[in-house]
């Protein structure tokens, strides 16, 4: 898991990501983000694989986090984002990517 990440983020009945996600990482026990809305904090079971996270819920639902670099965001996610396009034509880099969230969105926040 990585803070410094973009990751694309599945909701339970959702077959395809649903949105994106900065700032993924556990505090006593729950898996925290912040969408472009607003912060999350789920508890439940969490699993790390090698790009993707997931977290179990009691009730047996399963969020999952894919990791989302920016030649993925410029191929398939930018649709995730008001003015993806814009946000693909100036970015550079994974790093770049994930910065642009951080300061745009939730500079706030994180």
């Amino acid at each position: 898991m990585d803070r410094q990440a973009l990751y694309t983020f599945t909701f339970p009945g959702a077959s395809k990501p649903t949105g994106l996600a900065v700032d993924l990482h556990k505090r006593n026990g729950a898996l925290c983000f912040h969408d472009t809305v607003r912060p999350h904090e789920l508890a439940g079971i969490i699993k790390e694989y090698d790009d993707v996270i997931t977290l179990t819920k009691e009730d047996g639902r399963i969020f999952k986090f894919n990791l989302c670099t920016l030649e993925a965001f410029k191929q398939k996610y930018f649709k995730l984002a008001y003015n993806g396009q814009a946000i693909a034509d100036i970015c550079t880099s994974d790093a770049d990517l994930w910065e642009y969230y951080r300061r745009r969105l939730w500079e706030d926040f994180i």
